[in-house]
């Protein structure tokens, strides 16, 4: 009954608490429980003193979890799917779920077309991978795509593969003669060939589009760029990079909402899958023209 009584005190505040952890934003917590941004830091505040210390880092406007925050969100997602469980229908359960965050001309490549071959919802988080591995910790994903990631103690990184870059241009349009590409510059431009730049722009769908419709050629990933029908005008010598996926070191914190006793195993199959997938894709032959 102490354990009961305990927690009906502060039972009220967890839905609140667990909004306002995962996406470490007020606001947005907010408008996801349709409250004010007051109430919920109100909420936050009176579980804070009900169980005797700070769950959040707050500097400024800005709120972070801290580790007693992490420990209580990974124990309210826990309730949460286990309250669930038993209210939900064990007949038809919900399809495994994977969350993951990178960029989405990557995602297409490497994780949609797994869709075919495997039984799995996937959200597609946005946001800054700087924060991937708080989001991880969190929750709020469940695996990072990029070209830089660093591993940690409760952070796994694994090499899906290299990125090999060409530069690209529709079909129909060629190469200039006398074109040729150095590893001078950064990017591998040729510095003694005047650059026109005709868009600048922070997505790589805008740029792949602009090929596409034959205004530009761009220097993109060989597997990208062969996804989107591309060109293969030229293969420079630029540095190749490096792809990874970071998950959390325990799988047992993988998608806590979904109702199936095999959520571990079912994300065992499409690290697998994504894996092979990112080996076929990345490696596969490609042929440079003119």
């Amino acid at each position: 009954m102490d354990r009961a009584h305990r927690l009906a005190g502060l039972w009220s505040w967890l839905p609140a608490f667990r909004a306002v952890a995962e996406t470490e934003h007020l606001p947005t917590a907010a408008a996801s429980m349709h409250v004010s941004a007051s109430a919920l830091s109100r909420s936050v505040t009176l579980l804070e003193q009900a169980v005797g210390h700070p769950l959040f880092t707050r500097t400024g406007r800005r709120i972070q979890l801290n580790p007693a925050g992490l420990t209580l969100l990974a124990a309210v997602r826990d309730a949460m799917r286990w309250v669930d469980d038993g209210l939900g229908d064990t007949a038809s359960p919900r399809p495994a779920r994977i969350r993951v965050a990178g960029h989405s001309s990557w995602l297409g490549v490497l994780v949609i077309p797994l869709l075919a071959q495997q039984t799995f919802e996937i959200e597609h988080v946005e946001l800054d991978l700087a924060d991937a591995r708080s989001a991880l910790l969190r929750g709020a994903i469940d695996v990072a795509i990029a070209e830089t990631l660093s591993p940690s103690a409760d952070i796994v990184v694994e090499r899906l593969g290299t990125v090999v870059r060409a530069v690209c241009n529709a079909h129909g349009r060629r190469a200039p003669d006398g074109f040729a590409v150095s590893d001078d510059a950064l990017d591998g431009w040729p510095v003694e060939k005047p650059r026109t730049i005709g868009l600048r722009c922070s997505r790589l769908e805008t740029t792949i589009e602009a090929c596409r419709a034959g205004v530009l050629r761009c220097i993109l990933p060989v597997a990208i760029a062969k996804a989107h029908g591309l060109r293969i005008a030229r293969t420079p010598r630029i540095a190749p990079s490096q792809l990874y996926l970071a998950r959390r070191a325990s799988a047992e914190n993988w998608d806590r909402d979904v109702n199936r006793a095999d959520a571990p195993s079912s994300f065992d199959a499409i690290l697998v899958a994504l894996r092979e997938r990112a080996q076929r894709v990345l490696y596969a032959p490609s042929r440079a023209t003119r």
